[in-house]
């Protein structure tokens, strides 16, 4: 049996196949089909130039070419997502002098995404010098005004003059005697127990992290680089000899 199909030129129901070979028909009548093979013009809705398609409804062309589609892609995309649209980040980021942070926040993505784009645009990064850093509740980094007193000592200007002290003196990790890029001050009493002596430099050797890590593991079986005694007062267990702590001077 042979379906019947509409025409897609002017709608009226004729036989699905052709009569001869079989194929499917799209039109009813040979008009119907050179009225579908006639050119028309088109408006690209993206540059504006006239362009030719073929007369037919299935044929719902809106650009003369695949660059023109891309663009109308890009700009789509960007209307759900504004921040990607390279005149609103230089006008937000270079004339109105904000932040990849505020950016960001206003868009509801990090300021790492804003950063990402600026990169793509290749629209030059400010110093941090250049702007004032939002500080207290402003800041995106802001955890309650909490800060632990350690990390508050690493901040201070006491702590940065230790390290001027200790890493000139001895310029490699005191362990391992290797040259290394990434050391850190280590405290022969502890840190907790010992508060008077957090900036003494005569308390504070220097270790590369590796051994940095073993001091404090259990590996360290005879205490080495680690006070006799703890902040209780009573002796580490097994006693460490005098002459096993590091020798500052």
């Amino acid at each position: 049996m042979n379906p019947m199909l509409s025409c897609l030129i002017c709608g009226r129901e004729c036989a699905g196949r052709h009569r001869n070979h079989g194929r499917k028909k799209k039109y009813c009548s040979l008009a119907c089909y050179n009225v579908a093979r006639s050119r028309v013009k088109k408006t690209c809705e993206t540059c504006g130039v006239e362009f030719e398609v073929r007369n037919r409804p299935a044929d719902k062309a809106r650009y003369c070419s695949w660059p023109c589609t891309l663009q109308a892609r890009r700009i789509r995309k960007h209307l759900h997502r504004p921040y990607m649209d390279k005149p609103l980040l230089i006008k937000m980021y270079v004339e109105s002098r904000l932040t990849t942070e505020q950016i960001g926040k206003s868009f509801g993505v990090s300021g790492s995404c804003i950063v990402d784009w600026l990169r793509e645009y290749r629209i030059p990064a400010r110093s941090p010098n250049e702007y004032e850093r939002p500080r207290g509740p402003e800041s995106p980094r802001y955890i309650n005004g909490q800060s632990t007193l350690r990390m508050k000592l690493y901040g201070r200007r006491e702590w940065a003059a230790l390290r001027r002290v200790v890493v000139p003196r001895d310029k490699v990790c005191r362990h391992c005697g290797q040259p290394k890029i990434k050391v850190v001050l280590h405290h022969i009493k502890s840190w907790s127990g010992f508060p008077e002596s957090r900036l003494d430099p005569d308390n504070v050797v220097l270790l590369c992290k590796a051994c940095h890590d073993w001091v404090h593991s259990k590996r360290n079986t005879n205490h080495e680089f680690l006070s006799a005694f703890t902040a209780s007062g009573t002796r580490n267990s097994p006693q460490v000899a005098p002459n096993q702590l590091v020798c500052l001077r």
